[in-house]
């Protein structure tokens, strides 16, 4: 069986530039922060979002999949990506799939949303978020080397509520592992399926990162006075920042009886990165760990 994966941000998002038609601008929902209830329940994929994924689907999947899972965030524009994604492949995701439980299934996960993320003030020594695509490289990378686990210097609870890319990662690195597998039960000998992952750009890079070993985490033997072992976070390989219509493009040829050995192949920025299945959550679980139980001693 082959099972193909693509890994993706949501598409763009309705703004008062981009609107549909009749539509006023007082009736744009503008989200107070990021991940609150206005952010995560009203704000849809704007007209030419909606268009871009569409062409995407239609461009680099197909519609002879005999099983396909979906992992998205708690959020209105993943799951409205995921829909122009399926329909750009030849599906009617409300007919052809509805109901199916068996070809088509949903998995929705908070945790690779962005609940409990502000992005103001940075942690020290990381530049401000720039849509200018040099700057918003250096933002990610001093994003991933000082707030991969949260700060040694901060009160325990994290309550400036800095992004904590390990907590992404693990999360993404375990729903990915539990999608194949979930569609790895459903096929047959020589059947293909699909595992469309849609999140958000601190899920993807942390994920790309992890994916890539962009980054190592090492034990100090050391503890932090809430007694937290303290790590050492390094930035080993610099990677760049996902930009609006990137997306990661692999597959896994597997056998579903040993299906932990089996490898996913991912296209990640032109680079070819192999990951075992097993490797992803025995992953997903030490970076969840360290998340839960460590914090990151900043070189600053």
């Amino acid at each position: 069986m082959t099972i193909d994966v693509i890994a993706m941000r949501h598409g763009k998002k309705i703004s008062k530039k981009d609107k549909p038609e009749g539509m006023e601008d007082k009736d744009v929902p503008v989200p107070g922060s990021p991940g609150d209830q206005t952010d995560r329940e009203r704000v849809c994929l704007s007209p030419k979002g909606r268009g871009e994924i569409y062409d995407l689907g239609h461009r680099v999947l197909n519609s002879g999949y005999d099983a396909i899972t979906v992992v998205t965030s708690n959020f209105l524009r993943t799951g409205d990506t995921v829909m122009s994604l399926l329909k750009g492949a030849g599906y009617n995701p409300e007919t052809d799939l509805h109901g199916d439980s068996r070809r088509f299934r949903i998995m929705t996960d908070s945790y690779i949303g962005l609940g409990g993320s502000k992005w103001e003030p940075c942690p020290r020594g990381v530049p401000k978020f720039s849509d200018d695509p040099t700057e918003l490289t250096a933002y990610v990378n001093a994003l991933h080397e000082r707030a991969w686990l949260e700060s040694a210097d901060e009160p325990l609870g994290n309550p400036n509520k800095f992004p904590v890319m390990a907590r992404r990662g693990s999360a993404l690195l375990y729903k990915g592992a539990e999608a194949i597998e979930d569609v790895a039960t459903r096929l047959k000998p020589g059947q293909r399926g699909l595992v469309a992952i849609v999140t958000h750009c601190p899920t993807i890079d942390s994920f790309q990162a992890t994916m890539g070993k962009h980054i190592e985490i090492g034990l100090t033997g050391g503890t932090n006075p809430d007694g937290r072992e303290l790590y050492e976070v390094r930035l080993v390989a610099p990677m760049k920042a996902h930009m609006m219509g990137e997306y990661m493009l692999g597959s896994v040829d597997a056998d579903s009886r040993n299906l932990a050995d089996a490898h996913l192949s991912l296209n990640v920025k032109g680079n070819e990165v192999v990951r075992r299945i097993g490797w992803m959550r025995n992953q997903a679980a030490n970076l969840s760990y360290a998340a839960a139980h460590g914090c990151q001693l900043n070189q600053l």
